[in-house]
């Protein structure tokens, strides 16, 4: 079974498949004088739950997981835009959000709970309907309390404009 493809743009990054374990890695090469565009676009099979990581350093990294059943995802890096798309959740699903870049956006289906506390800084904090900046911001849906299937969100990292909504 094919459990993911992958398209890559510009360089061929290494790739290492090893038991349930995807790795995807792009070396640093800090010599070259213009550094060229890399575009990873990876497709994930539906049929088996997945715990994703994502490092990254791009100026745009956006992930869109579909109807993926989310395990968990943890994404660090830094870079000027950050956008995920989740799924409906199956279950409670931890979200932790670390790094740096100047907007974050985490989009959530209709109806799904979900909280985030905000550890690092944020200079705009959108949670829905609701507002903060500064930080140990803690922000949830009216939902969250009574529901099994949600997201509990931690973002660790600085950004200029953080956006968690749903829709």
């Amino acid at each position: 079974m094919n459990f993911y493809r992958s398209n890559f743009d510009g360089p061929i990054p290494h790739v290492k498949v090893e038991e349930e374990k995807i790795a995807i890695h792009y070396l640093q090469c800090l010599w070259l004088p213009a550094r060229r565009q890399r575009m990873v676009e990876n497709e994930l099979s539906t049929a088996i739950p997945w715990q994703i990581v994502i490092r990254s350093g791009g100026s745009e990294v956006t992930t869109e997981l579909g109807s993926l059943d989310l395990l968990e995802l943890d994404a660090n890096g830094a870079g000027s835009m950050f956008r995920v798309e989740l799924p409906e959740p199956s279950r409670v699903v931890p979200i932790r959000l670390g790094g740096s870049g100047s907007d974050f956006t985490v989009r959530r289906p209709p109806g799904v709970a979900a909280r985030v506390h905000l550890k690092g800084w944020g200079s705009g904090v959108v949670f829905d309907d609701q507002t903060a900046s500064g930080n140990d911001v803690r922000l949830q849906s009216p939902n969250y309390e009574g529901a099994a299937r949600r997201y509990d969100l931690e973002v660790s990292g600085t950004g200029s404009m953080i956006t968690v909504a749903a829709g």
